[in-house]
């Protein structure tokens, strides 16, 4: 037999034994895949403790609160000495673990420690079936935001401050109850640290201010 003949014929074995093995690969991989965005997507019915608390009917979910926090993030000046794409994907991720530990308050009697420890292990879980690489750097992303020791970490950790307060006024506003969120603007109360955001939380609460009178 000609050798052209031999290695295309041993070129087709390879590929008739080996076809299923790859096969199997893609579809271990889109399965994985799926198992994650199926589990991520319960965060889109998971509410935000802190409405609740105040019979808030259908109040916004974790989701709603993430994205526009990310969203947000696309506003951000890119000369302020952080990534606003980190800032973005910490937006993005910072509360998913809730979709499994549920939006974890000061009143849910969780110390903070226990919160992270438990957000973490959440986390960890969500993000088992992906890649190795996106696993480390999802999970060490939620690390850094818990940390609050970078740039990024702390605006996000403002973004998400500021949006709540936001989310409050237009509740505010909806059932024409002026000031009758208060404990949310109390609570954020001198903790902004970055310049653009602190404009915004000021334009907000003078929004609030006239609203009021």
């Amino acid at each position: 037999m000609h050798k052209d003949a031999i290695a295309d014929f041993y070129h087709f074995y390879k590929i008739c034994c080996f076809r299923p093995l790859f096969l199997a690969f893609f579809r271990m991989s889109g399965s994985s895949i799926l198992r994650f965005l199926i589990t991520c997507g319960k965060i889109k019915r998971t509410v935000r403790t802190g409405w609740t608390r105040y019979g808030i009917e259908h109040p916004e979910s974790v989701a709603e609160h993430m994205y526009r926090m990310a969203l947000i993030s696309t506003l951000l000046p890119k000369t302020e000495g952080f990534s606003v794409d980190k800032v973005m994907k910490m937006a993005i991720i910072h509360d998913l673990a809730e979709c499994i530990v549920g939006d974890l308050t000061p009143y849910c009697g969780v110390s903070v420690e226990e919160k992270h420890a438990q957000e973490e292990a959440a986390m960890q879980s969500i993000c088992e079936p992906l890649p190795a690489d996106i696993r480390v750097e999802l999970v060490d992303l939620l690390k850094e935001y818990d940390a609050q020791l970078t740039p990024e970490a702390i605006v996000c950790k403002d973004l998400d401050k500021f949006e709540m307060i936001l989310q409050a006024f237009e509740y505010e506003t909806q059932a024409e109850h002026p000031g009758w969120l208060e404990e949310f603007f109390q609570s954020t109360e001198n903790v902004f640290k970055t310049p653009c955001v602190k404009e915004w939380v000021t334009a907000l609460r003078e929004a609030r201010s006239k609203s009021t009178h």
